[in-house]
């Protein structure tokens, strides 16, 4: 089993300026000391008989200690939730020339931003849902956000107009946007670091087979019947997850799982001044805990080198594959003469190549990290986590060069199909990669950094199907997707080789150079 390496500081929520507040120094790292000790010592209780903690390090309240069927279940839950919105933020991407002729929209702009503005809500919602979740537990957030994606998603299929179209998609996008950043925390909270990668390669097919399944189903129903079925199917698809999770998903969150130790055992004991660290440490106001809670995604992204860059590639990538999701129909309709039905099952070369990059991955990810933890005498680290990710650097430019000059020079339908397979089996490796390093590097505050690199690829994704039409119009296939591979290639290798060789490195410079790195003795 991986142990933590006793010669280097614990790696801390990164503050990039100086604690300034005692209240939030002990907000950060008692929390942390405890978590970093398996969440579950004891050994707090010496310095008051009346602090709560678990049972033991074999506690089977905590999370991590629970049974593999209990895990799974929740893994499985939050991952179909997780798939739910990005379907929802690519449903219409094959009516919205239907909905565009409904409501007289001209513009290719507002066209491409019925479509688009979903995904900006995922840019908005991570920075608060995020740290309310490490606030208030993961449950309520995540429960209560799918209520509001189907609610949306109903007033979607009732709009009159492209105001009210506009206005619900993106309020159906911040409901969606809760698991896209506190799922990676329900991971960390049921996982130890040896045992998550298979579940984070489940937990990887949301965001990217999500927007690719909503076409394949979609394009015969928009064919067939009208838009407004869409969102009637979608909602159909949307109520199941949301029932099943109200009944079956459990809180996961262990700061959250302890204070309510700590509360029934008030209850019991008639004992007021029986609390948990998390209590002891949780400020002395509720706008000072609101403060240190809502502020750390944006100084994780601004001032964290490693969720910076690595969030910026993997923005780029999925600012690629909305690029590649709103331009299809176009390329499949117009290029190759397809209908609407037949486009949506062109679809297909993508979610074969999630499918397959979730078995290769998963596994070739897993058994590197294992290697090198061997090598490295049973010490784990996240840079260990990222040596795949140079690859998904060669490989998904690749997919764009051969995609773009396939529909170019209008080659057979299976060849553009071949570089969309090649773009969904690298694009796997990126989350995969990128998110397990989050999840590895800050633990606790998973849902924190998460929604840092949320925020980017959000914005990316977003932004670049806004510009798609007229830039493949002007550049063509050939030449525009060449322009995108280079990005790729820009960012997909250099940096990723920087962080795994000074990765370690650079996350401890992170820390306020006042305090004292701490250590585990």
């Amino acid at each position: 089993m991986a142990q933590t390496d006793r010669n280097q500081p614990i790696d801390f929520v990164l503050q990039p300026i100086i604690i300034e507040s005692l209240i939030e120094e002990l907000h950060i790292l008692l929390p942390l000391v405890q978590y970093s000790l398996g969440d579950r010592s004891n050994n707090f209780t010496s310095l008051d008989p009346e602090l709560v903690t678990w049972d033991g390090p074999d506690d089977p309240a905590h999370p991590r200690n629970w049974s593999k069927q209990r895990k799974w279940r929740a893994t499985i839950i939050v991952s179909s939730y997780t798939l739910v919105s990005p379907y929802s933020s690519s449903v219409i991407s094959l009516g919205a020339s239907y909905i565009a002729e409904e409501f007289h929209v001209l513009s290719g702009f507002v066209k491409a931003l019925l479509v688009s503005i979903f995904v900006l809500a995922w840019a908005v919602g991570p920075l608060f849902l995020g740290p309310l979740s490490e606030m208030y537990g993961r449950k309520i957030l995540l429960n209560y956000s799918i209520l509001v994606l189907l609610a949306f998603n109903f007033g979607c299929a009732f709009a009159q107009n492209t105001t009210q179209m506009l206005v619900f998609r993106f309020l159906a996008g911040l409901g969606g946007s809760t698991p896209l950043c506190v799922g990676g925390g329900v991971l960390g909270d049921c996982f130890n670091d040896n045992e998550r990668t298979p579940a984070m390669g489940l937990y990887s097919l949301g965001p990217t087979l999500g927007p690719s399944l909503a076409p394949i189903i979609t394009g015969f129903i928009v064919q067939k019947l009208n838009w407004r079925w869409l969102f009637y199917v979608c909602c159909i698809l949307n109520g199941v997850v949301a029932i099943v999770g109200f009944f079956l998903y459990e809180e996961t969150y262990p700061p959250t799982l302890l204070k309510r130790k700590a509360a029934r055992l008030r209850k019991e004991h008639a004992n007021p001044n029986l609390k948990c660290i998390y209590e002891i440490a949780d400020g002395e106001t509720v706008a000072g805990r609101f403060y240190v809670n809502f502020t750390r995604p944006v100084k994780l992204l601004l001032f964290h080198p490693m969720v910076f860059g690595l969030g910026l590639f993997m923005a780029f990538v999925y600012g690629f594959l909305y690029l590649m999701i709103v331009t299809i129909p176009t390329v499949w309709g117009e290029v190759y003469g397809f209908s609407k039905g037949i486009s949506g099952l062109l679809y297909l070369p993508m979610t074969l190549g999630y499918f397959l990059g979730i078995i290769f991955w998963t596994w070739i990810n897993d058994k590197t990290y294992k290697r090198l933890v061997a090598q490295n005498g049973g010490v784990a680290k996240p840079e260990f986590r990222l040596p795949m990710l140079v690859c998904a650097g060669v490989i998904i430019p690749v997919g764009l060069l051969w995609y773009g000059w396939s529909a170019e020079k209008h080659l057979h339908w299976i060849m553009p199909s071949i570089g969309l397979w090649i773009f969904a089996f690298g694009l796997i490796a990126v989350f995969q990669t990128i998110q397990s390093y989050m999840i590895h590097m800050n633990p606790l505050f998973a849902a924190s950094s998460l929604s840092a690199t949320s925020l980017f690829r959000s914005l990316f994704g977003f932004g670049f199907p806004l510009f798609a039409n007229e830039m493949y119009t002007k550049l063509g296939y050939g030449r525009g997707n060449t322009m995108c591979a280079f990005l790729g290639l820009g960012l997909g290798i250099p940096f990723p080789i920087f962080v795994i060789k000074y990765g370690e490195r650079l996350r401890f410079a992170c820390k306020p150079k006042t305090r004292k790195p701490l250590e585990l003795k």
